[in-house]
């Protein structure tokens, strides 16, 4: 009886033991795990601001949706979400448009940093798991800026399905995303972001949202190469393949409508 007491206050000794080099472990894998997020986070917004554009830059070029919800959206206090909202240059001009009901999120923690010191409700984390969790028919706008040029098929169609059902009847959302008809992005650009997965031709997330229920609203090509001179963009004597392939915008923005009934 002595013998076998020794024994299981033996085990529980090498029990306990195994069981602090495992939360060791855990501790160590945790912290590395979390230093090379944070190193690549600031890695990642330092790409942004030397490839992305300035702010001000990318504020400009956002003009045009910022109008479409102002057109549509006539209440200020609607829900509006942004996913993968980075810097917050749509959020600021959403703001500067007197909307209220803000959301932001984005795995980019020093991003979401950014946002919070401007004063947005943004959260750091993966937009799937936020829409997954948020309540059918919960909001009026979803946004999201070249971001479905960085998953796999299977996971555009989840985003579509989750914003779908997310939507209120009669709400919008705006994707845009690098546009590969142009040359210069489908040979050349798309490719200097390492986290870029494959593009997306307006073709096919037109027909997905349609697919799964969307009202196409349009597509919207802008922001054209700025080595490239205003007369030869609008020239109508150059050949077609000219326009739709050199002339035509480094990004689209596909703008769709769940339907109100």
């Amino acid at each position: 009886m002595e013998d076998a007491a020794k024994e299981i206050a033996g085990l529980k000794e090498q029990l306990s033991a195994a069981l602090k080099r495992i939360q060791a472990l855990e501790k160590t894998i945790k912290s590395d795990t979390t230093d090379k997020s944070e190193k690549f986070d600031s890695f990642y917004l330092a790409f942004e601001n030397k490839y992305r554009g300035s702010e001000e830059e990318i504020s400009q070029r956002l003009h045009f949706y910022r109008d479409i919800v102002v057109d549509r959206i006539k209440d200020h206090d609607a829900k509006i979400l942004d996913l993968g909202c980075g810097r917050g240059e749509w959020l600021d001009l959403l703001s500067a448009s007197e909307y209220k009901n803000l959301e932001g999120v984005d795995l980019n923690s020093r991003m979401v940093s950014l946002c919070l010191n401007k004063g947005y409700s943004t959260q750091n984390g993966d937009i799937f798991d936020y829409l997954k969790s948020t309540k059918e028919n919960s909001y009026d706008v979803i946004s999201g800026f070249h971001i479905i040029e960085h998953f796999p098929f299977q996971k555009l169609v989840i985003l579509f399905e989750q914003a779908l059902r997310t939507l209120k009847p009669g709400g919008i959302a705006i994707f845009e995303t690098p546009n590969p008809r142009n040359l210069f992005v489908g040979a050349c650009s798309f490719h200097f972001d390492p986290t870029h997965i494959k593009p997306v031709p307006s073709e096919l997330s037109s027909f997905l949202a349609e697919h799964l229920g969307f009202e196409i609203l349009g597509v919207k090509y802008s922001n054209t190469h700025p080595d490239i001179p205003k007369e030869l963009i609008e020239a109508p004597s150059l050949p077609a393949l000219w326009h739709d392939s050199l002339a035509i915008g480094l990004d689209y923005g596909l703008v769709i409508k769940k339907p109100s009934n």
